[in-house]
């Protein structure tokens, strides 16, 4: 018998299905990460995906990939090249700091653990947002504090899920020689898929969904000062939509 075409999946086709995009996701991630200073690019690309198959509009997941990584590729290298500034000048001072001793070693201690702290609460949400919603690189960074601030239980989740996985693979060595092959096939972007639920959700709480309109204020969530800047904020979310029920209807 001949089965409807407008009928659900199985659940194990379904599963089955992610596993698979989620394979391919992991491999361009992979791929488009080894120039080291596209990291920022591939990380963006690879949220915009796992959102968009979180709200079953994912399309084709090169075509998802390769069209984020274009568009975001500015303003997430600029993103990336600030992170990567901000690492490097908290080790240099975690060497000074164990070095010397005195007033600057002190006061460097104090700036490092404030340096620590301000980048673990922004860093969860950053590269979601920059996924979703159309900012400047200032304002994206600063919605990305405030609601890492106003969210702090799916600020930790995010943390976790991404350090306690690649902290233990790190620190103990042996646990990579049984786990290199997760890594490389599908590790990244399951953490990814499943901190996008979590953003996901935290964006949702303030107005947010597919449907947003072009030109929309998400009610209570940190914006932009500037009346243009907000109208560009929610201007990728609507693109993306379109973007999806177009790759939707392409693919049916």
């Amino acid at each position: 018998m001949a089965s409807n075409p407008h009928d659900k999946p199985s659940p194990l086709i379904s599963v089955l299905d992610t596993l698979g995009s989620l394979f391919t996701l992991n491999l361009l991630f992979l791929l488009f990460s080894l120039p080291v200073v596209t990291i920022g690019a591939s990380v963006t690309a690879m949220y915009t995906v796992t959102l968009r198959m979180i709200d079953k509009r994912e399309g084709k997941v090169f075509a998802g990939f390769w069209g984020a990584f274009k568009k975001n590729f500015k303003k997430a290298t600029i993103i990336w090249m600030l992170i990567l500034l901000a690492l490097v000048s908290l080790f240099g001072m975690l060497l000074y700091t164990n070095t010397y001793e005195g007033p600057l070693a002190t006061f460097y201690t104090i700036f490092m653990g404030i340096g620590i702290v301000a980048l673990a609460v922004t860093l969860p949400y950053l590269f979601p947002l920059l996924a979703r919603f159309e900012n400047t690189v200032i304002g994206t960074i600063k919605n990305a504090f405030l609601l890492s601030i106003s969210n702090l239980g799916g600020c930790i989740k995010i943390i976790l899920a991404w350090t306690v996985p690649l902290g233990v693979t790190i620190y103990f060595p042996y646990v990579f020689l049984y786990t290199w092959y997760l890594w490389l096939f599908v590790l990244f972007a399951v953490i990814a898929y499943g901190t996008s639920f979590t953003a996901r959700k935290v964006f949702k709480r303030f107005g947010v969904t597919a449907d947003t309109p072009e030109g929309s204020e998400i009610k209570g969530a940190p914006m932009p000062k500037k009346e243009n800047d907000r109208i560009k904020y929610v201007k990728k979310e609507v693109k993306d939509s379109a973007a999806g029920d177009a790759e939707g209807g392409a693919k049916e």
